[in-house]
């Protein structure tokens, strides 16, 4: 994104929810599709601006987003050897149950561990009795 929402509306990123709201209607007044006879591009990235910007939640994040952006940017062209560091991590790996002890010796499984989404109540050949209910009531306690 070479532009930020600020820069798109046209307003600095001081300004107040009234100065948001205006530019936006000046704004989209020009690019409409129906007024501009362009795409409609230049329109949606208008109307997720301002829906960014007038939600006070969602413009605090944004906010805080831009900063951790330029304070990466910056680290970055004092040290520009320093990896960048992504704003979105990804999901940590589903964790696995592999058999161990007397039932894996006695069921003969061998081979890459299951994951534990696989034993859950619902799924086909999924282990059932009351000993799995309780086992699972508890952990939903915990």
């Amino acid at each position: 994104m070479s532009e930020n929402y600020y820069q798109i509306l046209g307003v600095p990123a001081e300004a107040t929810p009234r100065q948001i709201r205006a530019a936006f209607r000046r704004r989209a007044r020009e690019v409409h599709p129906d007024v501009s006879g362009r795409g409609s591009e230049a329109f949606l990235q208008l109307f997720e601006a301002y829906s960014v910007l007038s939600q006070p939640e969602r413009r605090r994040q944004y906010d805080r987003q831009l900063a951790a952006a330029r304070a990466a940017r910056a680290a970055r062209t004092l040290h520009p050897s320093a990896p960048a560091e992504p704003l979105i991590t990804a999901r940590p790996a589903p964790e696995t149950f592999t058999p161990t002890g007397w039932w894996s010796a006695r069921s003969g499984r061998t081979g890459a561990p299951t994951p534990l989404a696989a034993f859950a109540p619902g799924r086909p050949n999924a282990p059932t009795g009351a000993l799995l209910d309780n086992f699972l009531n508890l952990l939903r306690l915990w």
